[in-house]
């Protein structure tokens, strides 16, 4: 995969698998190229050169709706996601965007999925930045990805709210989701990831699968 920005390179022969069910960290520095890489998952960037598939879909040319029903993006700041009025009526924007069946079954089984239960009828802005973090990931479940990519999901939580968010990830990975994280933190990444890949300049540095 390549990507540039004008005249700057910001991918340069990032080639790489995700398996289903797989927990993948990608770590690396600001400018490193990894939210540049993960924009190409979801179509919000298109290659320079190369092919990027995701769940068979060319994801160069797809329709961003089309891949939206295999992949979904939790941004780093979940407040540029919100618009409703509550929380149960956020998650169903994206539940009957995409037409899903059974959508209170669907948004019952999310909002106990993260937590967010007793929180359904309060207006999302009022939430701790917990569990804003955590509807923002109940938002991207609703629609029944195969795959979840997160941009920085612990960034501005503290300790136990970080916890809760990454047992709820690890929980949808037990179900047979696969989960891309981008992360400064190698601690996170090397408590709570089956495989860590560093980016610097655009490239793969490392590949790591752990053991166990």
């Amino acid at each position: 995969l390549e990507h540039a920005y004008g005249e700057v390179q910001a991918l340069n022969g990032v080639s790489l698998d995700i398996f289903p069910g797989e927990f993948v960290a990608i770590v690396g520095e600001n400018g490193s190229g990894k939210t540049t890489l993960i924009k190409h998952l979801i179509g919000l960037l298109r290659p320079s050169g190369g092919t990027v598939l995701v769940d068979g879909k060319d994801a160069g040319v797809a329709p961003v709706s089309d891949l939206a029903h295999s992949v979904g993006l939790v941004f780093q700041n979940p407040d540029h996601m919100f618009f409703a009025d509550t929380v149960a009526e956020e998650i169903m924007f994206g539940i009957r965007n995409l037409g899903i069946p059974e959508p209170d079954m669907v948004l019952k089984k999310v909002l106990d999925a993260t937590g967010l239960t007793h929180s359904r009828d309060l207006y999302p802005r009022w939430l701790s930045r917990g569990e804003r973090q955590k509807l923002a990931i109940a938002c991207v479940l609703a629609m029944r990805p195969k795959v979840i990519i997160l941009d920085e999901p612990t960034t501005g939580l503290d300790g136990r709210e970080a916890r809760e968010v990454m047992e709820i990830l690890k929980h949808l990975q037990q179900e047979g989701r696969s989960i891309v994280m981008v992360t400064h933190s190698r601690q996170i990444a090397e408590e709570c990831t089956d495989r860590i890949i560093t980016i610097d300049s655009g490239r793969i540095q490392s590949d790591i699968r752990r053991e166990g």
